[in-house]
């Protein structure tokens, strides 16, 4: 055993192979944004010691809406994904019932619903409920590694490490990110972010065709919050 395990440590530079280097200072960054992402799971996953659901109110008309465009599409094929804009709820506003498309913000329900149309066509066995869970746990690590990004652009390496690490533990961003809130902050949050820090290397941009590129996905992570979260308008 003691010589296949040699032997295989020694094949790489046998073969002319090199083996991968990465600095300390890098290897370093990797590992500190690995905790950084474990630490913003595990924060966000301990409501599960009550039980795994969705949870709060406005979340399950999200639910509600995500099924709404799913099933629809299941029926319909791709033409289902206007349902959103032309289902009417009855179920709620009294007794008139309301336009779906006209009251409420699609960036939720139109996310959950492409995440797990990719997922079952992926062959994973996932239900919307699940996606609904998980989601925003997800969102939040895109988040916080976003508010990373813009610290380093700030403050370098160390700046952006500090920057994600409070993002991560800030309470009033647990609140709205924890497993199980599938409701608009959960996309508004990190496209508002992902919006500034896009806007931000738009500027700092040297060539045109990079300042265009970066003032692009600015735009696109701006509309997408702002098609998502109400707080967008101020």
């Amino acid at each position: 055993m003691a010589s296949l395990l040699r032997s295989i440590a020694e094949w790489p530079s046998r073969s002319g192979l090199r083996r991968p280097e990465l600095p300390i200072d890098k290897a370093i960054v990797v590992v500190s944004l690995l905790l950084l992402v474990a630490l913003t799971v595990i924060v966000r996953v301990l409501p599960s010691r009550y039980g795994i659901y969705v949870s709060e109110f406005d979340p399950y008309f999200q639910l509600y809406a995500t099924r709404v465009i799913v099933e629809s599409v299941e029926r319909s094929g791709l033409s289902g994904l206007s349902s959103f804009f032309t289902h009417h709820i009855g179920l709620t506003w009294q007794p008139e019932g309301v336009d779906m498309g006209v009251r409420y913000y699609p960036g939720v329900p139109y996310t959950g619903a492409v995440v797990y149309m990719v997922l079952r066509a992926l062959g994973l066995d996932v239900t919307i409920e699940a996606v609904a869970i998980w989601l925003p746990v997800a969102m939040a690590v895109l988040a916080v590694l976003g508010v990373y990004l813009m610290g380093r652009e700030v403050a370098g390496e160390f700046g952006g490490l500090v920057a994600g690490l409070l993002a991560s533990i800030s309470p009033a961003f647990i609140l709205r990110s924890n497993m199980g809130w599938y409701d608009t902050e959960c996309v508004g949050i990190p496209a508002f972010i992902y919006s500034i820090y896009f806007y931000v290397k738009s500027l700092q941009a040297e060539s045109d065709r990079k300042k265009v590129a970066y003032g692009l996905l600015a735009g696109l992570a701006a509309g997408y919050m702002g098609a998502s979260w109400g707080a967008a308008t101020y």
